[in-house]
């Protein structure tokens, strides 16, 4: 089941859109990321794999571009047998 943590939408220009999407990036690839808006804050720190997904859709009134970022917070790490 779903629960959601966070949830931020504005418009704003394309360049603008492109720095956040960038320093999203920086942070991901860091290991921690913390995203704030209002009263609102997460902080999270992905796992050192994950699974990227993109999506393009047409909607009625344009397209749409959606990048996701999973992973587990159980991470499976590799078992050694000797």
């Amino acid at each position: 089941m779903e629960k959601k943590l966070f949830s931020s939408e504005k418009k704003m220009s394309r360049r603008e859109a492109s720095e956040r999407i960038q320093k999203i990036a920086e942070r991901l690839g860091e290991g921690k990321i913390e995203l704030s808006s209002g009263q609102d804050s997460i902080s999270l720190e992905p796992a050192d794999q994950v699974e990227l997904e993109i999506e393009v859709e047409e909607e009625s009134d344009g397209k749409s571009i959606e990048i996701e970022v999973e992973w587990s917070e159980n991470s499976s790490e590799d078992i050694e047998i000797k």
